[in-house]
C-alpha cells in the first residue's frame, strides 16, 4: 500500500473545517460526504474511512491511477478544493511567520529634548510611542521621525537592526543603558533609510492622548522651528562670501556649494534663499526629497556642519578663529 505523504500534515482541524461539514466530490458534486473527525476521517452513507480511501473508492475515471489519492484534489469545501484551501493557509501562515520576524526600528525626537534622538525597536509602533509619551517625566509627546521594518537576521544572526544603529552611533550615545543619542535626527534617519525594508507611518493623532497633549506638542514644535528659523551666520561666526558645501556630492561626484550672502541668506544656483530652501532643492535633485529639512544640518564649512559649529560655540568649546 502506498503511504499518503499528506497524512502527517493534513487534517480537517488544520484546514479549519469542522466535524459535520459537507464535502463535495469533484467528479460528481452530487456525491457528498461528512467530516467525521478532526483528522482525515469522513462518512459517506454508512461507511466511515480515510478521505484518501474514500477518493479511491468513488473515483470512476477510466485509466486513472488507483494506487494513490491524497483526497485533497478530489473534494471541495465552500466551493474550493481542499488542496487550494491548504495552499492558501500555508501562504498565510508563511506571511505571518515572516511578519513576526520583522521588528519595527524607530527614530524619535522630542521638542523639549533638543539635540537628542531615541533609537529603539518594537512590534507595535503606536503602542510604544504612546507609552513613552505618557510618562509624567516626559514634558510633551515624542515625534516619529522615521520608522520601518527590518528582517531579523538581515545583518547577521547576532545583530538586530537596532543594534546595528546603536553600534554605528556608539560614540554619540548618552548612556549605555539608555537609547538616547546626542546627534541630529537627520543623521540617524539617513542610515536607517539604507536598512529598512518597508516604512511604517504613524499619524500625530495616534500618539497624543488628548487635546491638551496635542496643544503642548504643537507649542513645543513651533518653538523648536522658530529656533531653527532664528539661525544666522553671525552665531557661527561665518562671514558673507564664505562658500558652504552640501554634506553629499552630486551624482557626478562633484561638490554642491552655495555662498553666504547675508546674515540668513545664501546664494544657490544664482538665487538668494534660506539654507533650508537650498537644502530642500538639493535633496530633491539627488533623489532624497524632504519637505521640511533643517538647513543648517545639511550645509558644512571646513568639513563641519553648521549645527555642530553652533553647538561647539554655544557650549564654550570654540577654540578656533572666526571663519575666513
Amino acid at each position: 500500500m502506498v503511504a499518503d505523504p499528506h497524512h502527517s500534515i493534513f487534517s480537517f482541524s488544520k484546514l479549519g473545517i469542522p466535524i459535520g461539514a459537507t464535502l463535495c466530490f469533484v467528479e460528481n458534486p452530487e456525491i457528498t460526504c461528512k467530516v467525521a473527525s478532526e483528522n482525515t476521517d469522513v462518512k459517506h452513507g454508512d461507511q466511515t474511512m480515510k478521505l484518501s480511501t474514500m477518493s479511491r473508492h468513488l473515483s470512476s475515471k477510466p485509466g486513472k491511477e488507483t494506487g494513490f489519492y491524497s483526497g485533497l484534489d478530489n473534494w471541495t469545501y465552500e466551493e474550493e478544493t481542499l488542496k487550494v484551501r491548504r495552499d492558501k493557509l500555508r501562504d498565510e501562515n508563511s506571511e505571518k511567520s515572516s511578519a513576526k520576524k520583522k521588528k519595527i526600528i524607530y527614530i524619535l525626537t522630542n521638542p523639549k529634548m533638543p539635540g537628542l534622538v531615541k533609537i529603539g525597536h518594537t512590534i507595535n509602533l503606536k503602542q510604544r510611542v504612546r507609552t513613552l509619551s505618557s510618562y509624567t517625566s516626559v514634558p510633551v509627546a515624542f515625534e516619529v521621525k522615521l520608522a520601518g521594518t527590518i528582517q531579523e537576521g538581515k545583518f547577521n544572526e547576532n545583530k538586530s537592526g537596532e543594534n546595528f544603529l546603536h553600534i554605528a552611533f556608539q560614540d554619540k550615545r548618552v548612556s549605555q543603558n539608555r537609547e538616547f543619542f546626542e546627534m541630529s535626527y537627520e543623521q540617524a534617519c539617513e542610515l536607517l533609510e539604507t536598512c529598512i525594508d518597508e516604512r511604517v507611518y504613524l499619524d500625530e493623532k495616534e500618539i497624543v492622548h488628548d487635546a491638551e497633549d496635542k496643544q503642548a506638542l504643537d507649542r513645543a514644535i513651533t518653538k523648536e522651528r522658530k529656533q531653527i528659523e532664528n539661525f544666522n551666520f553671525d552665531i557661527v561666526k561665518i562671514r558673507e562670501g564664505t562658500v558652504l558645501q552640501f554634506h553629499e556630492k552630486d551624482k557626478n561626484g562633484e561638490d554642491i556649494i552655495c555662498t553666504v550672502v547675508g546674515r540668513k541668506k545664501v546664494k544657490y544656483k544664482g538665487k538668494e534663499q534660506t539654507l533650508t530652501s537650498a537644502a530642500r532643492k538639493v535633496l530633491t535633485m539627488i533623489g532624497k526629497p524632504n519637505t521640511n529639512p533643517r538647513g543648517p544640518y545639511y550645509w558644512h564649512h571646513n568639513g563641519e556642519s553648521l549645527v555642530d559649529i553652533r553647538e561647539r560655540i554655544e557650549s564654550g568649546n570654540d577654540d578656533e578663529n572666526d571663519a575666513d
